[in-house]
């Protein structure tokens, strides 16, 4: 969503679908260039957000719309692909 409010001209919208065991989140703009992901670089500061969403959802796609595009991402809410750390184990060493 950050992207569309940042990087595109016009309204944006966000949809979120629950489908049994996955949230389905769209995001909406009126940009037709799909996003781009980067490779992973831990010195650059920002522009993670495409690298942040393919890690923590099982797909993402881009399909055009009649005035711009949708990203949708799908995120399953099943117990086995949940982080099972610990808060502890979360933190950044």
């Amino acid at each position: 969503m950050t992207n569309a409010v940042r990087h595109t001209v016009g309204p944006c919208r966000l949809l979120l679908e629950l489908r049994q065991d996955t949230l389905e989140i769209s995001v909406f703009d009126r940009a037709a260039a799909a996003p781009v992901p980067r490779g992973h670089d831990p010195r650059r500061i920002g522009q993670h957000g495409v690298e942040i969403v393919v890690a923590v959802c099982e797909s993402l796609s881009v399909e055009p719309e009649p005035e711009g595009k949708r990203v949708r991402a799908c995120l399953s809410l099943l117990p086995e692909y949940a982080d099972t750390a610990t808060p502890a184990e979360r933190r950044p060493h």
